[in-house]
């Protein structure tokens, strides 16, 4: 089953690859489940071909004819490298998911995020923040999310803070469903630690 994704947006493209880069963006939120989580790399070198250049980015997320989620950035480029062709939002980026009463479940933030199309993973870097119905906020300089299996993680030092509590618990690797709730978090610290912005491009897993 495959999601559609309604955009409006000014494109700037190379007319020879329009097409076929924009059906890459017509798939979202595919739903199923395995095991393990998934290794990403991604080089965007002098090899990369850029397909779709877009700005003001509004989109309306849906399933099966159901809206399900709203995404917005201020650019979003569609590229092709020798790993798969990747969105990337370089800008900054903001995706939310509602419920079936279309209220905000959840909801989430970064400098620059990047898509995978081959694996339908997402990979937000640099002031990463997120907040799930309860109003509890997640931080982090690092945060992946798995479509397929409808999973959030992280490697990276990760604040939790809950709503109108002012302790705010960190702890290395953060496990939860794409709602932000039932999460779990390793390696627990105190309220003393402070998250630091981690600024290499490599990717890790959980």
């Amino acid at each position: 089953m495959h999601s559609q994704l309604y955009i409006q947006r000014n494109v700037v493209f190379q007319a020879k690859s329009a097409i076929i880069a924009l059906l890459f963006a017509c798939v979202l939120m595919v739903s199923c489940s395995q095991s393990s989580t998934v290794i990403e790399t991604v080089s965007l070198d002098e090899n990369s071909v850029l397909l779709v250049h877009s700005e003001n980015i509004s989109a309306l997320i849906s399933d099966s004819g159901i809206t399900r989620g709203r995404m917005k950035a201020k650019v979003q480029d569609i590229i092709s490298t020798k790993e798969g062709t990747v969105w990337y939002f370089p800008e900054g980026f903001y995706m939310e998911r509602f419920d079936s009463l279309l209220q905000v479940e959840a909801s989430v933030e970064a400098d620059t995020a990047y898509r995978f199309l081959k694996t339908n993973v997402w990979r937000l870097v640099k002031n990463v923040k997120g907040v799930n119905l309860e109003q509890t906020e997640f931080t982090t300089s690092e945060l992946f999310f798995d479509e397929k299996k409808q999973i959030i993680y992280s490697d990276s030092l990760v604040g939790i803070k809950e709503h109108e509590d002012e302790t705010i618990l960190y702890g290395i690797g953060f496990w939860s469903r794409q709602d932000m709730t039932k999460y779990t978090l390793r390696k627990v610290f105190d309220s003393s630690f402070t998250v630091r912005e981690n600024e290499s491009d490599s990717l890790k897993t959980p």
